[in-house]
């Protein structure tokens, strides 16, 4: 796998991930909308490979619920921890 990846770099990345087209009024309108800071409270990673801003918002809802689950697992976890020790 890795001599077709050196081979073949554009083959393997193409199956990575799916390209989206997204029109130049559209592309021009979200520009503006993030220069504007209407997006500033979405976390950054929602950017990242997506589309339309639409994408962006489902995708920072995942993220943030994601990362809600993870800070209530590790407080579940350490609440554990500190019942144990004085135990």
């Amino acid at each position: 796998m890795l001599t077709l990846f050196f081979l073949f770099p554009h083959v393997i990345l193409s199956l990575s991930f799916s390209l989206q087209f997204v029109d130049l009024p559209t592309t021009i309108e979200s520009f503006k909308r993030i220069a504007a800071g209407e997006f500033d409270h979405l976390p950054e990673q929602a950017f990242y490979m997506v589309g339309p801003l639409a994408e962006v918002e489902e995708k920072a809802g995942r993220i943030i619920k994601e990362t809600a689950e993870r800070v209530a697992k590790d407080k579940e976890e350490e609440a554990k921890k500190r019942a144990a020790a004085t135990a």
